[in-house]
């Protein structure tokens, strides 16, 4: 008899990389275990059939099994207490960590087993100074393929996100221009709101709402991934970096985020300091196919080791406990 693995997560907001995990966990462990997906609002965005939790009776939330809540930054309903997991894992990916802490003082309150902790990254890790595994989230490298050789058109960098000013860094505007001054384009998703900060002149920049087209064919138009984010905030994990890289895209990114762990300069992408380096760096590689090639196919390799059929069934081993 296959044993119950719960998956909780809020997937209120469509496309956040922690919906994005909570599915791509689903998909790991379908066929090996009976997986059901949870949520605790009507959810916005889930490929996998998601089940709402409503507690009146125990059929209407996790019972028993493993249950794994994805995020740990949200609040969780009463349910909680009463949910009697014979194991509990909570896969930590976002930095909010009064609610983590306030979660696990809540599962020692009620007597639930000793959650394990699963990090997306050693920074994370390391910013909470809590014991557990690191376990990057999943992407699946069948749909992040290398993307087909492009014919003659103009040089193209941008990124996808939320449509969230925090997820994109102040300069970011500037260096837009500036990219298409000299003849480039940019395509954002999940840009919508930086179009007050671009002026009147906005040729060649695309601005996008967020999943306007599916992520992996959205970076099939590009040819440089380019990550930054606003200084306010931290981005633990970077999943559409990983994603970009197993598109076989060259990556330039600001040094910092969980990401960089997975980056060595010059190798299989580009850290960036600040906007002389970024533009300096876009230019070369506007100027220089080879370079963006080899770039490219080091970022594939690195994602094909990352999610290695070894590392599958590593990682399904530890959440199936065998």
């Amino acid at each position: 008899m296959q044993q119950t693995i719960h998956i909780v997560d809020r997937f209120d907001f469509g496309l956040t990389g922690s919906a994005l995990d909570a599915l791509a966990l689903a998909n790991l462990l379908k066929g090996h275990a009976d997986v059901q997906v949870w949520s605790e609002v009507a959810p916005i965005h889930a490929s996998h059939a998601c089940r709402l939790i409503h507690p009146i009776t125990e059929t209407n939330w996790p019972v028993g099994g493993t249950l794994i809540i994805v995020g740990g930054y949200f609040s969780i309903d009463p349910w909680l207490e009463n949910a009697r997991p014979q194991r509990l894992i909570i896969k930590y990916n976002a930095p909010y960590h009064i609610r983590l802490f306030q979660l696990l003082h809540r599962c020692r309150c009620a007597n639930l087993p000793v959650p394990e902790l699963v990090f997306v990254s050693h920074l994370l890790q390391n910013i909470t100074a809590l014991p557990g595994r690191v376990e990057p989230s999943w992407i699946d490298l069948d749909l992040f393929s290398p993307k087909r050789f492009l014919p003659d058109h103009a040089f193209t960098i941008g990124r996808l996100s939320r449509d969230d000013l925090t997820k994109h860094h102040e300069d970011d505007p500037s260096l837009y221009r500036l990219m298409t001054e000299a003849g480039g384009r940019v395509r954002v998703m999940g840009g919508e709101c930086l179009k007050p900060y671009l002026g009147k002149n906005q040729a060649n920049i695309e601005l996008l709402p967020t999943g306007a087209e599916p992520a992996h064919e959205f970076l099939h138009s590009l040819d440089v991934f380019f990550f930054r984010y606003h200084p306010s905030i931290t981005e633990t994990f970077g999943r559409t970096v990983l994603e970009a890289m197993a598109c076989g895209l060259p990556v330039v990114c600001e040094p910092r985020g969980g990401y960089t762990e997975l980056i060595r300069h010059g190798e299989n992408g580009v850290l960036v300091k600040n906007q002389e380096d970024a533009l300096f760096w876009l230019e070369k590689l506007a100027a220089d196919i080879g370079l963006r090639k080899k770039l490219g196919t080091t970022a594939r390799k690195t994602t094909e080791k990352i999610y290695s059929q070894e590392a599958q069934c590593r990682f399904r081993d530890y959440y199936l406990a065998r």
